[in-house]
């Protein structure tokens, strides 16, 4: 699956290249935000909860910019 990104990446140029990048972030972000909403919630280890629970604001804020980027 990664590969296929990639290969993406790099057959693409100019604006379909930006467009895939900007989709391939906002993908990336959706999943590692619901990764760490997921821990926080039904976690084992109270230092990863911790963990993500802190870093869960962040990638919320990253993904918010990725998808300004595609207005």
């Amino acid at each position: 699956r990664r590969q296929g990104m990639i290969d993406n990446l790099k057959a693409a140029s100019g604006t379909a290249f930006d467009t895939a990048y900007v989709d391939q972030q906002e993908a990336a972000l959706k999943e590692a935000l619901t990764l760490m909403n997921s821990y926080v919630d039904d976690g084992d280890n109270a230092a990863l909860r911790q963990f993500a629970r802190a870093t869960a604001p962040k990638l919320q804020m990253h993904r918010d910019m990725a998808e300004k980027l595609d207005d």
